[in-house]
């Protein structure tokens, strides 16, 4: 009996494991279609259709998934820093974890309202074009200026748009304060990742 009951155990483990995998990742997939071709009107209805947990573990899976694709990068470009494979995932995650923050932190002084879940599936889906970007830029040599430019400022234009989508449609923030805490962030991480970065690269 006792066999038998640690038997039925493990399936059932193995089953749930296996159905909360296949639920985040066809819920990021299925996400990332809808705000991803249209940041504008996609993110709202790609949002309502989570939970507050589900929510938070696609934002996060985004999240690690910009890490992933900057170690990528940074392997394809042949730069040469003599650094660990983790040192440059937690460099990856630098811009997550501060669209995170800050984040909290803005909506917590201006709007006082809303769950930490909104602020990392924001983040994370506001991440995700700049780790698109890294991961084409690889491909380009540096010496093409003309094409990584272009590439550069049409991700940081995707992650502006999308962080201001997010704060007016999913915190319902008026249009005046959600450009006000979007150009702030900007800032802020701008300045938490020219702080944070060379103190892992020396």
């Amino acid at each position: 009996y006792r066999r038998s009951q640690k038997v039925i155990n493990d399936i059932t483990k193995n089953n749930s494991i296996l159905g909360w995998l296949d639920s985040l990742i066809q819920n990021s997939l299925v996400t990332l279609s809808l705000s991803f071709f249209n940041p504008g009107g996609g993110l709202l209805p790609a949002f309502s259709r989570l939970t507050s947990r589900q929510a938070n573990q696609v934002g996060t899976t985004y999240g690690l998934f910009s890490a992933i694709c900057f170690v990528c990068s940074y392997f394809m470009t042949g730069i040469p820093l003599e650094l660990g494979v983790w040192q440059i995932f937690l460099i990856g995650m630098i811009p997550f974890a501060s669209f995170v923050i800050s984040g909290s932190l803005m909506r917590y002084l201006l709007h006082h309202r809303g769950h930490f879940s909104i602020d990392v599936f924001i983040a994370g889906t506001a991440i995700v074009p700049l780790a698109f970007t890294s991961i084409l830029i690889g491909f380009i040599s540096f010496t093409a200026f003309y094409l990584i430019i272009p590439l550069v400022l049409w991700g940081f234009s995707y992650t502006v748009l999308t962080l201001y989508t997010g704060y007016s449609q999913l915190l319902n923030i008026t249009e005046a304060k959600s450009a006000i805490i979007v150009a702030l962030m900007l800032v802020a991480n701008s300045f938490v990742c020219f702080s944070l970065i060379p103190k892992f690269i020396t």
